[in-house]
């Protein structure tokens, strides 16, 4: 919306839009070449004791136009009368955008998801530190961002604070801020943050196969994994487990990895109680029945990131599926489990996992993984 050098002349009488003269100075370029057609610009129109400051729109042709938004004039503030005769016009810095960082229309972001890119016109050629800007999110982001403006390469884009931004932070339609540091560009507002909740790790189909893991962020202090419509089609009831890395190792159990204790509220034979013990396999959530029916699990996990010395992150479950070839019929359960930790370990991923005798493939179900900070 601003550029250096541009200066024209104007014959345009009455309050229309401004035909443009091309420059006769050497040293001057016009609106077309300085900002592009299209573009939007800052201008300052006078004539004798008239004058007009207002920004437009450049369009080529012939002549060369731009369009009258007055800010401010001779005429209180309207658009000026003009009578005949030449008029200079030339492209400046208002108070108000040097006030108020108004430099023009908030551009929409190309690129991809992930890999972020703007164009201004006129482009930007260098990126210097404590310079800011704004675009708007075209794609809903799913993990760390990069942005490219004006072809100046891809530097990444960062919350306030320095870090990564992840799944589902930026969302399509959100206007941004952000400021240039010299190395990353970083959002000035973090308006769609949620540090004192949970953010969303992972959202992804369970089908094609007999587990599905998640990644989880070091800075995650508590976990919340939710299991919807977990399906493995009909045959023999399948058991499904919760299982976590712990030490760039997952923890298959029994040996003092899981400790589980279970209360089933069954359909057939009532309550049933489980006291804890070493655990199977992994943190168990529940069966899947012999004739397909679902199962439905939430997980909460608190001491994610561990401690400095062995402890336990603690696992609780609420779960509903049916147990019909175990006798139960349907089954709300209710679990509280350990899972153990190393001094200075952490979860560092989570999968879900169908590790009865003969796995069969998941055919329907949906993971669902949260995390929130300390």
């Amino acid at each position: 919306m601003l550029q250096n050098a541009i200066e024209q002349t104007t014959t345009t009488v009455g309050t229309g839009t401004y035909d443009l003269t091309d420059p006769t100075d050497p040293l001057r370029i016009s609106f077309v070449t300085g900002i592009g057609s299209g573009g939007e610009a800052w201008y300052r129109c006078e004539s004798d004791a008239a004058w007009e400051e207002g920004w437009g729109t450049v369009t080529a042709g012939t002549p060369d136009t731009l369009t009258r938004n007055v800010v401010r004039s001779s005429n209180a503030n309207a658009a000026v009368n003009w009578v005949s005769g030449a008029k200079r016009i030339y492209c400046t810095a208002l108070a108000d955008a040097a006030r108020f960082g108004i430099v023009g229309a908030v551009p929409s972001a190309g690129g991809t998801a992930n890999a972020q890119a703007i164009v201004h016109k006129p482009p930007l050629l260098v990126l210097r530190p404590g310079m800011t800007g704004a675009h708007t999110v075209t794609t809903t982001n799913t993990g760390a961002v990069t942005l490219a403006i004006d072809g100046l390469g891809a530097q990444p884009l960062r919350r306030a604070n320095g870090s990564e931004f992840g799944l589902g932070e930026l969302i399509a339609g959100q206007t941004i801020r952000w400021l240039w540091t010299g190395s990353e560009f970083r959002v000035l507002s973090d308006v769609n943050r949620r540090d004192l909740g949970r953010e969303l790790l992972a959202s992804t189909s369970m089908v094609g196969g007999n587990g599905v893991e998640v990644t989880v962020p070091q800075w995650v202090h508590m976990l919340e994994v939710a299991v919807e419509g977990a399906r493995v089609g009909s045959g023999a009831v399948q058991q499904i487990y919760l299982q976590a890395k712990v030490g760039g190792v997952w923890l298959t159990g029994p040996s003092n990895q899981y400790f589980d204790s279970r209360l089933f509220n069954t359909q057939l034979s009532g309550q049933v109680a489980q006291p804890k013990t070493d655990a199977l396999y992994g943190h168990y959530l529940g069966w899947i029945g012999s004739g397909d029916d679902p199962l439905t699990s939430i997980t909460q996990i608190l001491n994610c990131a561990g401690n400095g010395y062995a402890d336990y992150a603690k696992a609780f479950t609420r779960s509903d599926s049916n147990a019909g070839a175990g006798g139960y019929g349907w089954a709300p359960l209710v679990a509280e489990g350990d899972i153990a930790l190393g001094a200075n370990q952490r979860i560092e991923a989570v999968r879900i996992i169908n590790i009865s005798g003969s796995p069969r493939n998941f055919t329907a179900g949906r993971l669902i993984v949260m995390g929130a900070r300390a």
